[in-house]
């Protein structure tokens, strides 16, 4: 989970810097892996860590905050043109640091259950 969030504040670092049609695209295709591999962690950590009786609710948990992720995320990428006067390179920063947030976030909690 941790090298997919890494992956994509790195990969979103790239957008801003891709000069050309064919470096973007290879950082999309990035951001898409990126996505895999902390989706499929995720869904492997609920299968291991999760009881038969509840797999179910929390899996449908993932399903929806990632689709309301995907919902919500433009929306709020159109706010933060609106307050930044449409500097992108501002609102993109926003994109960076969520990953950066999760994978600390996720490695603490991580850390801390490793310890008990």
């Amino acid at each position: 989970m941790i090298i997919g969030y890494i992956l994509s504040a790195i990969t979103i670092f790239e957008w801003m810097i891709s000069t050309d049609f064919f470096s973007f695209l290879f950082f999309q295709i990035m951001i898409s892996l990126s996505f895999s591999m902390f989706s499929t962690a995720t869904q492997i950590y609920i299968a291991k860590n999760t009881t038969p009786r509840n797999k179910g609710k929390y899996f449908g948990y993932m399903a929806t905050s990632s689709q309301l992720g995907s919902f919500s995320g433009g929306l709020m990428f159109i706010y933060l043109l609106t307050i930044y006067s449409g500097d992108y390179y501002a609102c993109i920063a926003f994109m960076i640091i969520f990953p950066v947030i999760s994978s600390l976030i996720i490695a603490l909690k991580f850390e801390a259950k490793k310890n008990k």
